[in-house]
Parts: C-alpha cells; sequence; structure tokens
C-alpha cells in the first residue's frame, strides 16, 4: 500500500498526509522509517544511474 504514495508524484505529500491522519500515533515512526528509507534507496538508486 505504502507503494501508492510514490505513483501520483507531486499530490504524494497530500496522500501522505491524508494517510497519516488515519494512522494512530504509535505507528508513526515506523511509517516514517518506511518512506524514508524508500526515499534513500531511490536517490541511491537515481545517484548510480548518473554516473
Amino acid at each position: 500500500m505504502i507503494t501508492i504514495f510514490y505513483i501520483n508524484g507531486v499530490s504524494q505529500d497530500r496522500i501522505i498526509l491524508s494517510w497519516l491522519t488515519l494512522v494512530s500515533m504509535c505507528q508513526l515512526d515506523e511509517l516514517y522509517g518506511i518512506f524514508y528509507a524508500y526515499r534513500d534507496r531511490k536517490y541511491k538508486e537515481k545517484k548510480e544511474g548518473y554516473k
């Protein structure tokens, strides 16, 4: 389900915010961890692709 955040490009921030309102506080840190881990991996793949 998390892949939904990245399909819509520009609107992904609004989708994430709307999802966060549905997620309890104890799950927020885990959700952010997944998001940042995925984002960092994508940036690394892009950098390696440019070399």
